[in-house]
């Protein structure tokens, strides 16, 4: 596999790196041409956008939760950080996913609005055991 031959078989932070930046990349190229495109005010367009901006959030909070291994006084709270936004956006997608789909099938926003309750109290309960993971 090409990928293999470029990167090596072990998956460091410059392999990670070149990974996430390529994903960047291919996600942004499909972002854009989200944007430009004639369904650009439809509910389903605009989460579907959602959805490539969360990832492409959690690829940048996964390359700072990757520098694990460097001592520099800075790195070890970026790591932190990175891990933290990383682990507490990891239901967005899915929830978004859901939201996507329930809109692109019925295209009515009375049904979304029906299962946005209980997704929210799910990030929010999520969010809270996030938070108390950092302290213990």
């Amino acid at each position: 596999m090409w990928i293999t031959n470029i990167l090596g078989d072990s998956m460091d932070f410059t392999s990670n790196l070149l990974i996430n930046v390529f994903a960047i990349t291919i996600l942004l190229v499909l972002f854009l041409t989200l944007a430009l495109g004639r369904n650009r005010s439809t509910l389903s367009t605009k989460l579907f956008s959602l959805i490539i901006l969360t990832v492409i959030i959690q690829l940048i909070a996964d390359i700072f939760g990757r520098m694990d291994g460097i001592t520099n006084f800075s790195v070890p709270i970026a790591n932190q950080i990175g891990n933290f936004v990383l682990f507490t956006m990891n239901p967005a997608p899915s929830v978004l996913w859901i939201l996507f789909i329930i809109s692109h099938i019925y295209g009515d926003i009375k049904i979304s609005k029906r299962v946005v309750i209980p997704l929210t109290i799910y990030v929010l309960l999520h969010l809270v055991a996030m938070t108390i993971n950092i302290f213990y």
